[in-house]
Formats: C-alpha cells, structure tokens, sequence
C-alpha cells in the first residue's frame, strides 16, 4: 500500500505541489559511525558520554541511558543552512532571518563539488597542498536576480 503525502502551498503568484511521501534527506549527517567530513582542516567532530556525579551517559559505560555532549564545526564537519552571516561583519544568524521572513519561501538548494586548490584562484596558508579539496562555487546567469 502506497501513501501520498501531497501539499500544495502558494506564495505571491506562484502554486508549488510537492508529495511529501517522496521527499529525501540532502543533509550530511554529523555521526561517530562514520567518516566525518573535514572542511578546512577543522577537527572532526567529538562525541562524549555526559557525566555528571555517578551519572554516566554511556550504556556501554554501564549508564541507563545515552546522552553524548558533542563538539563540532558547523562549517566544516556537516551539511548547514548558509545566510549573509557568513560572510558579513554583524553576527547574523539563519534564525534571525528566518523570523523577519514568512515562514515559507522559494529558495535555491547548491550543492557545491570539492576540485583541487590547484584549480582555485582562493589563496590559503602555505601548510595546503595544490591536491587538496577546495569548494569552488560558481554561479551561473540562471542565478541572476535571487537573493
């Protein structure tokens, strides 16, 4: 037995239906189960039973539970959510934006391929190699006219 999950949402002049029941994750998971993603020479992410007294979240540590304290760079250890904070002087934040804004809204999804530093006109410290991966993005005319 097949279920549909169709929406169908308008924004200004424009109605976009999309069946939920066939949606797929684009993210990148942060885990300790698998390789980590490495951007810019960041440490990897770090996964820690919580202690606290006796406590210990760890059930392979003899805990009830599990409960990890984890320490990561957005930026360079997953899949994040990208605004004009990033690259301005104002700590401005996704959340911010998000409530200014309404709740929906189009968007454009980039996915961005790591090419060699060597390929880059980006200069990084000395310590990088012409073979390491650098994300290189460019847009095209289509994208003229988005913010």
């Amino acid at each position: 037995r097949s279920v549909e999950m169709k929406v169908s949402v308008g924004i200004d002049d424009h109605k976009f239906e999309f069946d939920l029941s066939k949606s797929f994750l684009i993210t990148i998971p942060i885990s300790d189960q698998s390789k980590p993603i490495d951007a810019f020479y960041l440490p990897p992410p770090t996964f820690e039973p919580f202690k606290a007294g006796s406590f210990v979240g760890d059930t392979r540590q003899g805990g009830s539970v599990n409960c990890a304290t984890v320490h990561f760079s957005p930026h360079g250890n997953g899949t994040h959510t990208e605004c004009v904070g990033h690259v301005s002087k104002e700590r401005i934040s996704i959340h911010h934006i998000m409530k200014q804004q309404p709740s929906m809204f189009p968007c454009v999804v980039i996915s961005v391929h790591p090419e060699e530093l060597s390929s880059s006109k980006d200069k990084y410290p000395p310590k990088h190699l012409d073979s390491d991966l650098v994300s290189i993005l460019i847009f095209d005319s289509s994208f003229k006219g988005h913010q």
